[in-house]
């Protein structure tokens, strides 16, 4: 699956931000996750519009999140950076018949397994994941 750059930057913002207990500057997630602080500001009013973050501005501002991270699926992230991906399919053809059987046998279950897998997972679990990728990738063996 081919995800825009948007939204993979916004996946790793979003994560950063589960991870942390404080907020965060454009310039603080530019420079740990290695991105461009300009673009990040179109990911982040993205997520800002998508009611995924906050951001305060002023000394001591950033961005937070808007909920708790067990509150935030990806689907709510996917559906913020990505709001096309969730929309109905264009007729692959104007026969009918053709566009029955692809819509009932193709796009339907396509759309409706994205949707369960995406809501099953929230950003909770994948910083969950990430501690524990970070504590493997510590590890020394003798």
């Amino acid at each position: 699956m081919r995800l825009s750059s948007k939204t993979r930057y916004g996946l790793a913002c979003t994560l950063y931000l589960a991870n942390s207990s404080d907020k965060v500057s454009v310039q603080q997630l530019s420079s740990d996750l290695q991105l461009s602080p300009l673009y990040l500001q179109q990911v982040m009013s993205a997520l800002k519009n998508g009611n995924i973050v906050n951001s305060i501005k002023g000394s001591g501002g950033g961005y937070e999140l808007t909920r708790k991270s067990q509150d935030i699926t990806l689907y709510d992230c996917l559906l913020a950076l990505e709001p096309t991906l969730f929309e109905d399919t264009e007729t692959a053809t104007p026969n009918v018949d053709y566009h029955n059987v692809l819509d009932m046998m193709v796009f339907t279950p396509l759309n409706e397994k994205l949707i369960e897998f995406s809501q099953s997972l929230n950003l909770e679990q994948l910083s969950h994941k990430l501690k524990e990728h970070q504590s493997d990738a510590l590890m020394f063996y003798i």
